[in-house]
């Protein structure tokens, strides 16, 4: 079993206080907020297609989310 190195801290999506609310505008308000992590729900509809996905992958990284 692996075990953790590190605990995560984030929102369970994007927060309510970012401007202009988008996944790629909240990933980097939570970096700006402090938190290390966001988490993308998908429970009503699914809002990242294939062409947005890789634009979230490279802002997560450059945010360290």
């Amino acid at each position: 079993m692996l075990k953790p190195t590190q605990l995560l801290f984030g929102t369970a999506g994007i927060p309510n206080s970012t401007p202009n609310r988008n996944t790629i505008n909240g990933i980097k308000h939570v970096n700006k907020l402090g938190l290390d992590s966001m988490e993308l729900q998908f429970n009503r509809s699914i809002n990242v297609n294939e062409t947005l996905a890789p634009e979230v992958k490279q802002t997560a990284k450059q945010n360290n989310v």
